[in-house]
């Protein structure tokens, strides 16, 4: 059974806090990766992977950016946010008038903190867990991606879970900061913004986020 983070850990670790420039968007994270791993090891009692559920990834502050501004449509539409992470863009889309938002990821714990993440800002998405790569089949009418190709062994069957979406009609958003293992083929970029971001997870101040659309 995984161990979760109570509420006295992540409000001194990982503080509910506006996420960048997005007063409108609340989410329990840190600016400083090693300490909350340190004392997340500490807690669970044993040797942890990286706490990524306790950061804003850049690409997702882009695509909050486009979902509130109306540049990605998402009202009245089915949304999936693949990979969600602390679900902070499905957070945007439920409150950019969204049907139906899944939030999916295959980590439990960062489905534990993103309902935290939900509940504080009033949105209500449903939490899925499990791989979706290994699905027949997503009910969706957009998907959103932020930030899922910086691992080749998951680049390729990624690539094909969302060619497959895209062939039966969903929109399919990706949004990236220049990882190494993002497609470049067969998508039109909608908008790019430079993101400040935590040096100690980063090991760079600021990242160039694209956002393309999968044609």
């Amino acid at each position: 059974m995984p161990t979760y983070p109570t509420d006295v850990f992540l409000n001194q670790y990982a503080p509910l806090a506006p996420i960048h420039r997005f007063a409108q968007v609340r989410a329990h994270h840190t600016p400083h990766i090693m300490a909350l791993w340190e004392a997340w090891e500490k807690e669970c009692g044993h040797e942890c992977e990286t706490p990524f559920w306790g950061v804003i990834w850049p690409a997702s502050i882009a695509i909050v950016r486009l979902l509130l501004n109306g540049t990605i449509q998402v009202r009245n539409k089915s949304v999936l946010d693949f990979g969600c992470g602390g679900a902070i863009p499905s957070i945007a889309a439920c409150q950019a008038g969204a049907a139906q938002v899944e939030a999916n990821d295959i980590d439990p714990v960062a489905l534990y903190v993103a309902g935290k993440n939900a509940a504080a800002n009033g949105v209500d998405p449903d939490f899925t867990a499990g791989n979706l790569l290994e699905s027949t089949g997503v009910a969706a009418d957009v998907i959103l991606v932020a930030d899922m190709f910086y691992e080749r062994s998951k680049a390729g069957p990624t690539r094909s879970f969302l060619d497959a979406q895209r062939a039966k009609g969903v929109e399919v958003f990706l949004a990236d900061g220049e990882r190494a293992y993002a497609p470049r083929e067969g998508f039109r970029e909608i908008h790019r913004e430079t993101v400040p971001v935590s040096f100690d997870v980063e090991s760079v101040t600021q990242r160039l986020v694209r956002v393309v659309q999968m044609q």
